[in-house]
C-alpha cells in the first residue's frame, strides 16, 4: 500500500521467492531502498550493497517458504536474558506494534522505538541506536 508501482513489482519478486541472481537482489535493494531507510541515499547505498555478500538461495527459501508462517511469539516468554527490543516508528516490514507485542511477552524486556527511523535504524539513527545499546548493556548488566 505504500510503494511505487516499480517498488511493488520488485517486492513481488521477494514475496514469490524467485530471485534468479545476485544482480536482481541488488536491484531489489536499490529500488526499495527508500522504504528501508528514511535517510536513503542511492549513491551511498549502491556502494554499501556492492560490499555485502548476498545469498539468492537463502532469500528465496526464506521469503518463498518458511517466513510465510514463521511465528514463535508463544515461545518468547521463555527468554530469561535481559532483552532489548528495538523498532523504527516508520518500519513497514516489522511495524512498531509488532515490536511492542514482542516486548510485552518477553519478561522484563526493554522496548525502544526510534521515532525517526524505518527498518534500517542503523542507517537512520546510528548514534541513537548505539546509545540505546550501550545504555542497555550498562544498566542491565
Amino acid at each position: 500500500s505504500k510503494g511505487t508501482e516499480e517498488q511493488k513489482a520488485s517486492a513481488q519478486r521477494l514475496w514469490d521467492g524467485n530471485f534468479e541472481n545476485e544482480e536482481q537482489l541488488r536491484q531489489y535493494f536499490q529500488v526499495l531502498g527508500s522504504m528501508y531507510s528514511l535517510k536513503y541515499n542511492s549513491t551511498t547505498s549502491a556502494i554499501t550493497w556492492q560490499r555485502n555478500i548476498l545469498s539468492v538461495d537463502a532469500i528465496n527459501v526464506a521469503f518463498g517458504g518458511f517466513l510465510r508462517n514463521y511465528n514463535i511469539l508463544d515461545q518468547l516468554h521463555k527468554i530469561t536474558a535481559p532483552t532489548l527490543v528495538i523498532a523504527g516508528r516508520h518500519d513497514w516490514i516489522c511495524a512498531p506494534e509488532f515490536s511492542e507485542e514482542i516486548a510485552q511477552v518477553i519478561p522484563n524486556a526493554d522496548l525502544r522505538i526510534f521515532e525517526n527511523s524505518s527498518h534500517l535504524i542503523r542507517a537512520d539513527e546510528p548514534e541513537a541506536l548505539l546509545d540505546a545499546i550501550a545504555g542497555f548493556l550498562v544498566y542491565k548488566h
